[in-house]
Formats: C-alpha cells, sequence, structure tokens
C-alpha cells in the first residue's frame, strides 16, 4: 500500500489509502470553503445521504439584512454605513460634489454622505426607506440571505460537528482536525452532503497509528482538555449560577467520555488528565451546593 508524509505541520501523521485499513487510528481533516449553499438544500442531502447530523441554523434577521446591504452596495457601487437600529447605503461625497453623469464641474462640493435607502428596526419590525430600486433590491436581497449559508456559517456548524465525534484541532487556531476511526463514517456522511450541494472542498486523510500521530494526537487531547478545564475554572470563579454550573458539569463529563476513547483508541492511559478532569469536577460540584442553598428560601 502506497504510503505518503503528510506536512509536519500536521504533526508527522502517516497517510493511507482506506480508512479501513487496521493500522489505521483515524482521519486527519482539513477544508476549504468558498461560496454559498441553502439551509434547504443542506438539510435535504443530509437526509439523502443517510446523515443524522443536525443542519445549521439559518442566519438571524439581523445578519441576512447585513450581508444582503454588503451585495447591495457592491452591486450598485454604494458604500454601507451604520446607523441607529439598522443600516444606510450611501453614495460618498465624491460623487455628490454634481449630478449623475453631468460633466460640468459642481458649484459647491458636499462632504457628506448623501443616503439612497435606510432599513432600520423598531422592536421586532423591520422598515425600509429610500430610493425605489434600491430598497426592492435590498429586500430581494436579504430574502436570498435570509435561506443561504457562508462560508463562516458552514465553519462553525462544522466545527460542532466534530466537537459531537470527539475531534480534536491538531493546531491551536483549529483548521485541521483529527476525528476518530469510530467517527469517521458519520463524519463522511456530512462530508458527502456538504459537497453535493455546494462548491465546498473538505478532504480527509486516513492516517496511521505511528509513534509520530499518537504524540502529535495526546499533544493536541491534552492541550484541549487543559484548556476546557481552564474555562471552567475561571467560570465558576466568577461566581455563575446553578443553571450555569449543572452546564459546566455536562462539559466536563464529556471530557471524560473524550478521554475514554482516546485511551481505548490510543491504548494509552491518561490517568494526569482523568486527574484534573475529576477535581475540576469536584469543584464544580460544591460549588452547585453553594449555589443552591444560597437559592434556599429563608425560614
Amino acid at each position: 500500500m502506497n504510503a505518503s508524509t503528510l506536512t509536519p505541520r500536521t504533526g508527522g501523521f502517516v497517510a493511507v489509502n482506506d480508512i479501513a485499513d487496521k493500522g489505521v487510528c483515524g482521519a486527519v481533516i482539513y477544508w476549504s470553503l468558498r461560496g454559498t449553499c441553502t439551509v434547504n438544500a443542506l438539510t435535504e442531502a443530509l437526509i439523502a445521504k443517510g446523515s443524522a447530523a443536525t443542519p445549521p441554523e439559518p442566519p438571524s434577521d439581523a445578519v441576512a439584512l447585513h450581508r444582503a446591504a454588503i451585495e447591495v452596495a457592491r452591486a450598485r457601487k454604494l458604500e454601507l454605513r451604520p446607523i441607529k437600529r439598522g443600516w444606510a447605503l450611501c453614495r460618498p461625497p465624491f460623487e455628490n460634489a454634481s449630478a449623475p453623469g453631468s460633466t460640468a464641474p459642481a458649484a459647491i462640493c458636499s462632504l457628506e454622505y448623501a443616503v439612497v435607502a435606510t432599513a432600520k428596526r423598531d422592536n421586532k419590525s423591520l422598515y425600509f426607506d429610500g430610493d425605489v430600486d434600491t430598497v426592492a433590491a435590498w429586500r430581494s436581497q436579504r430574502d436570498i440571505e435570509a435561506g443561504a449559508l457562508a462560508p463562516s456559517d458552514i465553519s462553525s456548524w462544522l466545527c460542532a460537528k466534530l466537537d459531537g465525534l470527539h475531534a480534536i484541532a491538531l493546531r491551536d487556531h483549529g483548521g485541521v482536525y483529527f476525528v476518530p476511526r469510530d467517527s469517521v463514517s458519520r463524519w463522511e456522511r456530512v462530508v458527502a452532503a456538504v459537497k453535493s450541494v455546494s462548491g465546498h472542498r473538505l478532504y480527509s486523510v486516513p492516517s496511521m497509528k505511528s509513534a509520530d500521530a499518537i504524540e502529535a494526537i495526546l499533544s493536541a487531547l491534552e492541550n484541549a482538555t487543559t484548556t476546557a478545564i481552564d474555562a471552567v475554572a475561571e467560570a465558576v470563579g466568577g461566581g455563575i449560577g446553578a443553571r450555569a454550573l449543572e452546564t459546566k458539569s455536562r462539559e466536563l463529563d464529556a471530557l471524560v467520555n473524550r478521554l475514554g476513547k482516546y485511551e481505548a483508541l490510543l491504548g494509552v492511559k491518561l490517568d494526569a488528565l482523568r486527574q484534573k478532569t475529576s477535581e475540576a469536577q469536584q469543584t464544580v460540584a460544591v460549588a452547585a451546593l453553594a449555589a443552591a442553598a444560597d437559592e434556599e428560601p429563608s425560614s
């Protein structure tokens, strides 16, 4: 079987051609996202590919409005400026110096932006005002953006799916991830769905359980676990309430579950990380008891 070494930045993983190879411990994955796809198309694709993954949420109304404004401003060569509770599409000062199409110099050069159209929110209602054609284009584009998923939406969603698959980031700021062998098939169904409805490129490279791979995985696991525990400690130290403490307790339970997965996968004991996690669980439990006592009505 042909094998090739991945880039050193991925930690010395050795790529193989088949995830079913007995020596494979999982897959190194990364992606390059471009263009958009719709929520409906991706939802249908996930079902068609046999994935049980929950589809992404559509953009919020505020995000859809902003993205639409950006597109209309680009198409009409306008500038987008924030206003109270909304946005304004404007002509910049230079274009206000003379009438459109005029070759005659302007008598007075305006230094103010000329507002072409605005969109403002008042409670839950949205109001457009200004040039009829621009407003119509803005409304139409907003309807499109309300059902569209930008690369940033897909990236956040993919990262959430990876969390559920016990994947870990091999770089401090993400970008390259390791997916354990028993989760690869579920990940591949997600990938197949995304590829079928978009121009996004997602790559999955099966990796051998080499000494370098194990070292890289353990290093990433230690960093991820320590970062998560530190975040819990900071939150507890800030005096969070009972419900937030319940959430932190569940997060720590998930860390314990993940440690067990990697112990079985790599054939190692992670006693030090288990000890750190256990201490964090005890801290949360004590804080939860204190919070419950504080919430009890006084007699």
